[in-house]
């Protein structure tokens, strides 16, 4: 089997999160929210998985960082044409979204990681790992 790099997945796993609100950011300079930053990250998301070939665990983290997205950039688009009462709770929501955003991405680069370190074991050293028996 291939060995597989932890740096390499923590790396490919970091990106969106660093990418993605600079890019929202830039995008509504202008006042007008652009759903290409959004789309543009999402497709990144759980690549640390993909590359460490844990296919649907890519999937779960992609899914989770599309809603989270998505949701931010709706209720921040809702936010700018809503009167003050109502944009308060969509700014909420924007919050919520955004440290889901955050969390999702913290939690793939951190399952990336120790997925590429436990794929580099051999059956011995996976045996007498001290986590080895809580992942059975």
């Amino acid at each position: 089997m291939k060995r597989k790099s932890p740096r390499l997945a923590l790396a490919i796993s970091l990106t969106p999160n660093i990418s993605f609100f600079p890019l929202l950011v830039v995008s509504l300079a202008g006042g007008n929210v652009f759903w290409g930053p959004a789309i543009c990250c999402l497709v990144t998301d759980g690549y640390g998985q993909y590359y460490n070939g844990e296919w649907v665990k890519g999937l779960k983290f992609l899914a989770w960082a599309a809603l989270s997205a998505v949701g931010s950039v709706f209720a921040l688009s809702n936010a700018l044409d809503a009167s003050i009462n109502h944009a308060l709770g969509y700014v909420m929501i924007v919050l919520l979204c955004i440290v889901a955003r955050f969390a999702c991405g913290i939690l793939a680069a951190k399952d990336a990681y120790r997925s590429a370190n436990r794929l580099n074991m051999t059956p011995e050293e996976f045996r007498q790992s001290p986590k080895s028996k809580h992942s059975r």
